[in-house]
């Protein structure tokens, strides 16, 4: 289970991961800045689907990871034996205050699956009603990954914020040093080095994604046949890429957020091409606020 696999995996999640930062960004009314009155722009929500992307990796390398659970629920939100989800499931009472931003109601952490699935943006796969059992969890055959994020995030947000002394929809300035110690919050103590392993998620995300193919060498007599040969391998190289398998790189999906550069060796002779694409894992911030 190799830490190259991340970019890829990511991508097997990443759509029910945007959708539930998003839906929970307007439910919950989250706000950020100095007063918490700002609303979050394409910057602030990138900071957030960044430190999920980074606890879904911890938790269950995008699915990927361990334990049977683990590709049908990668935030690991759906343990039955765990706190979060009998309170969703209303075996212990109330729960937590989930205080939403200007002009919404306030709820209690029970409601949220009744209020939530009133919303015509919330995605029925999502809805606890679509269990056998809801209070089986994730070992219930109707859970799956979609149910993970939409019922992780609001847990995510809600302990970072408190954490921090702010209320659920306040964000505060959105730091590392506040997303991670929310991400702490949201394991509950189970692992030790929780914080760790979090921290060198963020690295792993951050660092950009290199993918670097050779073609076979060709003898090429003159300047025409290589000019023929340079043709076939580049196309042979970039449909490597594009091939599911293979080589193990993937889709060009590895490359969510663009390349930053793309480079093409030739050398002539003993013809060799070779190909480098780099690009980055992870919305950037900067580029989230630029273009915003």
């Amino acid at each position: 289970m190799a830490d190259k696999d991340e970019p890829k995996w990511w991508t097997d999640v990443q759509s029910a991961a945007e959708d539930s930062v998003a839906f929970w960004n307007d439910f919950l009314g989250l706000r950020h800045g100095a007063k918490n009155d700002q609303t979050l722009g394409s910057a602030e929500v990138a900071k957030i689907e960044r430190i999920v992307r980074a606890v879904s990796w911890v938790e269950s390398r995008h699915g990927h990871g361990s334990g049977a659970s683990a590709v049908i629920d990668p935030m690991q939100c759906g343990n039955p034996a765990d706190a979060w989800w009998k309170t969703l499931t209303n075996q212990l009472g109330k729960g937590d205050r989930f205080v939403r931003g200007p002009g919404l109601t306030n709820l209690d952490a029970r409601d949220l699956p009744t209020e939530a699935a009133k919303d015509a943006g919330f995605p029925a796969a999502a809805k606890l009603s679509s269990l056998k059992q809801t209070t089986d969890g994730h070992k219930d055959a109707n859970f799956q990954e979609v149910m993970s994020f939409f019922w992780g995030i609001p847990y995510l947000i809600h302990r970072t914020n408190t954490k921090a002394g702010d209320r659920t929809f306040q964000c505060g300035d959105l730091s590392d040093a506040r997303l991670i110690n929310g991400a702490v919050e949201y394991n509950g103590g189970g692992i030790k080095d929780y914080r760790k392993r979090i921290e060198d998620a963020l690295a792993l995300i951050d660092k950009p994604v290199t993918i670097r193919l050779e073609a076979e060498s060709i003898d090429a007599a003159n300047a025409a046949t290589a000019a023929a040969a340079a043709e076939r391998l580049f196309a042979r190289l970039m449909s490597t890429v594009r091939e599911e398998g293979g080589t193990g790189v993937g889709k060009l999906e590895v490359f969510p957020h663009g390349l930053t550069s793309i480079e093409f060796k030739v050398e002539v002779g003993v013809f060799k091409a070779e190909l480098t694409l780099t690009g980055p894992s992870a919305k950037s911030p900067e580029a989230s606020k630029s273009n915003g």
